[in-house]
């Protein structure tokens, strides 16, 4: 064999071995458990379908040449184009394709692929990276020196505070894990040492209003024009979405910059780039409009043709987060996803 030939057989092996590296990036998604605490909720499934369905469908839509509207979405909640180089981060969290993987290992999302659409179920709660429980932190038993979770042995200081289900808390994610024993026969050996643990709070499944908690068919078909999306924002799979954000990246992003001005449509469009992109309020904002979207509601259009006055006008609703339906929404390849809605 010739050395040009030899050349080009290592060139073909480098290459087959690189792309099925690759693969296995792809496929190596976190996985996530789901508590029975959580599972015996009604409409748990639903939930957690529309949470990764609408961070899914935010993505795709990011990855639309033609789809003005979302850019729009994007560029008010993050302050940014969806070109410029934080783009990737930020699309990395939600969704993983083929040229977003650098971002995944830029940031040194664990031991797999730190985004939300990407999750894939498990049963198995030790090898799990994500856990979800709805007990209302009532697993939680207080120690000496704080509280320990002895489901998922995590541990919270008594300097961290108590476990935050409480008052009108929707979520948690907690990230602070206990030493693995030395002694692998132990009950609590076995952990994924990289384990998230999200509560869904009681709260979360309550609405004040007898709203639905999710995206149902009945609301989709109400008239939503000119309401402020803040009245969205309280349906169970923002919430998920929200903590997810946190899970994901092991609790890089986080609320910003205090817990006080992390939430609502007006903090989240008031963040430089560099925070936003880091609060996890404006993943669930963005991925909630990606939701709404399919049923024509998107933020004002403020063409620059426009006056000057009205364009005023437009942008001002903007800034409240007023939903506009148009019927002839801008023309955009997104590609359907399934997803059952609870009449």
């Amino acid at each position: 064999m010739t050395s040009h030939n030899q050349a080009l057989v290592m060139t073909l092996i480098y290459s087959r071995v690189l792309i099925l590296l690759l693969l296995s990036i792809t496929v190596h998604c976190k996985t996530y458990f789901v508590h029975e605490s959580c599972s015996a909720k009604d409409g748990w499934n639903k939930y957690m379908n529309e949470a990764l369905s609408f961070a899914k469908k935010s993505a795709e839509r990011l990855n639309s040449d033609s789809d003005t509207d979302f850019a729009a979405v994007y560029k008010r909640i993050f302050q940014a184009e969806k070109s410029s180089p934080n783009s990737k981060y930020i699309r990395g969290v939600l969704l993983l394709v083929p040229f977003l993987m650098p971002a995944c290992s830029d940031h040194q999302y664990t031991e797999t692929v730190g985004t939300i659409a990407d999750l894939t179920p498990t049963t198995d709660l030790k090898a799990s990276d994500i856990r979800f429980h709805c007990d209302n932190d009532e697993r939680w038993q207080k120690k000496s020196r704080g509280w320990h979770d002895p489901v998922h042995d995590m541990i919270l200081r008594a300097s961290g505070g108590t476990p935050s289900c409480h008052g009108q808390a929707k979520g948690v994610t907690y990230g602070a894990r206990a030493i693995a024993p030395t002694d692998a026969s132990s009950p609590r050996a076995g952990q994924n040492p990289a384990r998230v643990v999200i509560s869904i709070c009681d709260s979360a499944f309550k609405s004040e209003d007898g709203s639905p908690l999710y995206f149902s068919d009945d609301l989709k078909q109400q008239d939503l024009e000119d309401s402020p999306i803040d009245n969205l924002a309280v349906i169970l799979s923002i919430t998920i979405i929200h903590e997810l954000a946190h899970a994901v990246t092991g609790l890089e992003i986080r609320d910003l910059p205090n817990q006080a001005s992390a939430y609502t449509w007006d903090n989240v469009i008031n963040k430089a780039t560099d925070v936003a992109s880091k609060n996890a309020e404006n993943y669930a904002y963005l991925a909630l409009w990606a939701g709404i979207a399919d049923a024509g509601y998107t933020l004002p259009r403020v063409r620059n043709d426009l006056p000057d006055v009205v364009k005023k006008e437009l942008e001002n609703d903007c800034k409240e987060g007023y939903l506009r339906k148009y019927k002839d929404i801008t023309k955009r390849w997104v590609s359907k996803i399934e997803m059952s809605f609870v009449a």
